[in-house]
């Protein structure tokens, strides 16, 4: 009678950074890309803030400010998620755009802020195209430690 021998051990993946971050969760990915261009943007508003302060800075560009800090905060937002998932970046993008802009409306809506005119049509185009773009970049950048010919 023969011996039964145990099949030979299959190595376990390593944990590199590629197929770690495909097994992310996007949900989770993008509330934490939401978190910090959430961040981003309240430190760019601080500091913008501190400029008009100190400065005597017209009062017309206090919205096309904010409008900056939300655009940097939302493409670091999509830049981010789209990092971590390794995929869908255009996709990726446009959804974090469609949320980012959702929480600025919701955010404008708790402080009392009026919210009409076409001037949040064209907040939410430009975060649209900003996070389409930062999706893509996202996607395409290189890894740590990671090599292509």
């Amino acid at each position: 009678m023969k011996a039964l021998r145990k099949p030979p051990a299959q190595p376990r993946p390593r944990n590199t950074s590629a197929s770690f971050h495909r097994t992310m969760s996007p949900p989770r990915e993008m509330a934490v890309g939401l978190l910090v261009g959430a961040a981003v943007t309240v430190s760019l508003l601080l500091l913008f803030s501190g400029v008009l302060v100190l400065t005597d800075f017209p009062h017309a560009l206090i919205e096309h400010l904010s409008l900056l800090a939300a655009a940097l905060g939302a493409f670091i937002c999509s830049l981010y998620t789209t990092k971590r998932l390794r995929r869908q970046g255009l996709m990726l993008g446009f959804l974090c755009g469609g949320c980012y802009y959702f929480l600025l409306v919701l955010a404008a809506v708790c402080t009392g802020s009026i919210f009409a005119g076409g001037f949040h049509i064209l907040k939410l185009i430009i975060l649209l195209l900003v996070c389409a773009i930062g999706g893509v970049i996202g996607v395409n950048q290189r890894a740590k430690g990671e090599f292509r010919p």
